[in-house]
């Protein structure tokens, strides 16, 4: 039944014979592993084929919802991590083995009549498609990284001559960059391309199975043997070997997702893939920027392209032959040269590595919001714009880095600011309150850089009432039989401002500060005035208010270290519960908008979403 079917299929299609003679191609010099790289090439292009279908199958191309599909290909689809990854490095495997297959064609003459049209085939229009492929792919996520990378590659593309602003405007959908890029990108990513490769592909296999390399020596000639087995052998074991590297890479290394895309934020970090960098450093040249973005991206790349397609016409003479190999291995040695240089630059280049920094913390973070709280209708961006963590620190560096210094901002070293005021790392903080007791000009000792408008020291804080109590009273605090005492004052202080990343706050010792804010006694002697003296304080769970000096130029505690009382700190510092007519700091009220004041606060009392945080509430609620 089985010998009848096949041969029914045979007659009407002649698959078996087709395949016979395919097997049977003769490969002259007998199986070499130089001969793997053009099926390992297709093999990577298959395997890219059958990934993308299956990621295409949940992958949605908008604005709004192509970083949140990754997301749940990389988190929520069973496999789809491997997926993902299996077709990221298949598709950096490809560019590998296209450069192992020119520099075997090359050196070994593989493109000698009859096979000049196979290598125009491959130089000129196979190897232009699988680059646009890989840039069409780059801002698919629509991360960051993306996003910027391929703004770069859409102005390139816009400096070629005569059709390039027409090209530019067509892969951009329009004059903006946005919504319509990533369509049309997606199409000729997923449609076009893939389609226009396969059938070149089909092309150039049977164009090279009608024009057989050519046997140049009778040694060689004597060597000839079939495809099969051995080169198919070869072909099997080497398309192994990529298969297994990627599913290793995929594995271990995984693909990195940077934050959802954010025109209104600059990405310095943005770089090209890696086989794209020595082009993006090729470009920083100065005499290359010189003659324009035209001549170092299209030009030239444009002239070594032309000079590989005419190889097999060059390479006709033995000197016409030493040139194609001189040139192919000087053009792969400068790209080497320039991708090492490209990273040993970024590496030393301390605002990119701020910025890498930065963007990978924007995406692990974005990542731990998704999966706590789940995606909003507003898309995954709103998250990170949301979210005091992510976005208190960039408004700190925007609006307080030149005053206050802040550990969590990194700042480049010939860029230290000269700080007028005191270093906010741990404002509020057990730490901060015992040091604003004992040593408050110490803390404030940046504000002897502050001046007025007429350039004259500004010293209202540092020859204040506070910094002479602290003198004063400094000693007496410090006392072993004082110690804790001083403890009780500084929990009592740090309690009120009912932070949670502070929390828990001993009670007996807050209710012992309490008694020593009120009166000022100590184990042994007693301050030399009572807090309340100065202060407003209304103690949190109490009916009444301890004091009430509002406008007196000393803050009023209450709250003292929380997101309220920061909020109007930042907003009004001015303000008679604040520093009144002793005020030093700008008010923000009118350079801030209210979500922004709230989203400094909060992210330096440490209100917003921690995953430690949130399980010890679960757990609390469980219990």
């Amino acid at each position: 039944m089985w010998r009848q079917l096949t041969s029914w299929v045979e007659e009407r299609t002649g698959a078996s014979a087709f395949f016979h003679r395919w097997l049977e191609l003769p490969i002259p010099g007998g199986p070499r592993w130089r001969h793997t790289f053009t099926t390992a090439i297709a093999f990577t292009f298959a395997c890219q084929c059958i990934t993308g279908f299956f990621l295409w199958a949940v992958y949605s191309p908008s604005v709004q919802t192509a970083w949140e599909s990754v997301f749940f290909i990389e988190h929520k689809m069973i496999g789809g991590w491997l997926l993902r990854g299996l077709h990221h490095f298949a598709a950096h495997a490809m560019m590998i083995l296209l450069g192992l297959t020119l520099l075997q064609i090359v050196i070994y003459r593989a493109y000698r009549s009859p096979r000049e049209v196979n290598h125009l085939l491959g130089v000129l229009l196979i190897l232009p498609i699988i680059m646009v492929l890989s840039q069409t792919g780059y801002l698919l996520p629509w991360d960051q990284r993306g996003f910027y990378g391929t703004q770069v590659a859409t102005t390139i593309a816009g400096s070629a001559p005569v059709v390039g602003p027409e090209v530019q405007l067509v892969a951009q959908g329009g004059g903006e960059y946005g919504h319509h890029t990533l369509t049309r990108l997606f199409a000729l990513h997923a449609g076009l391309l893939p389609a226009l490769l396969a059938v070149l592909m089909i092309i150039y296999a049977c164009w090279a199975r009608r024009n057989p390399r050519v046997a140049e020596t009778p040694e060689e000639e004597a060597a000839t043997a079939p495809y099969w087995p051995g080169q198919a052998a070869r072909d099997a074991i080497v398309c192994l070997a990529v298969m297994t590297t990627i599913v290793l890479l995929a594995t271990f290394m995984g693909v990195e997702t940077t934050a959802p895309a954010d025109p209104s934020e600059e990405f310095p970090a943005a770089r090209p893939e890696w086989y794209f960098l020595f082009l993006f450093r090729f470009l920083k040249f100065h005499i290359v920027e010189q003659f324009g973005l035209a001549f170092g991206a299209i030009h030239v790349p444009g002239m070594i392209i032309t000079i590989i397609a005419l190889m097999p016409w060059i390479g006709r003479w033995k000197l016409g032959h030493a040139f194609n190999v001189a040139f192919v291995l000087g053009v792969f040695g400068g790209i080497g040269y320039l991708t090492a240089l490209a990273m040993y630059e970024d590496a030393k280049n301390p605002i990119h590595q701020a910025s890498l920094k930065q963007a990978h913390a924007d995406a692990e973070r974005v990542k731990e919001l998704a999966l706590a709280k789940g995606i909003p209708v507003e898309g995954a961006l709103s998250l990170l714009k949301n979210d005091p963590l992510a976005q208190g620190p960039r408004l700190f560096t925007a609006n307080c880095l030149g005053c206050h210094a802040h550990s969590a901002i990194p700042v480049v070293e010939h860029q230290i600011p000269t700080y007028s005021a005191p270093d906010l790392s741990e404002f509020g903080s057990r730490d901060w309150m015992k040091r604003a007791l004992v040593d408050f000009s110490e803390l404030f000792a940046p504000t002897a850089n502050l001046k007025d408008e007429s350039g004259e020291p500004v010293r209202s804080l540092l020859e204040g009432e506070m910094a002479g109590w602290s003198s004063e009273n400094r000693d007496a605090l410090l006392e072993p039989e004082n110690a804790k005492h001083l403890a009780a004052l500084v929990e009592f202080m740090v309690a009120q401002s009912g932070r949670s990343d502070l929390a828990p706050f001993d009670e007996e010792l807050v209710k012992l500060g309490r008694q020593i804010f009120e009166n000022g006694e100590l184990a042994m002697g007693a301050l030399s005035s009572n807090c309340i003296d100065c202060h407003s304080m209304h103690a949190v769970d109490e009916a009444m208010p301890l004091s009430e000096n509002e406008g007196t130029g000393a803050p009023t505690l209450t709250g003292y270290g929380g997101v309220k009382w920061l909020t109007g700190m930042i907003a009004s510092p001015e303000a008679p519960s604040y520093y009144a007519d002793g005020n030093c700091m700008p008010s923000f009220y009118s350079q801030l908008s209210a979500e922004q004041i709230s989203l400094i606060a909060r992210w330096m009392a440490g209100d917003y979403w921690r995953e430690a945080a949130e399980q010890s509430d679960s757990q609390t609620a469980t219990h």
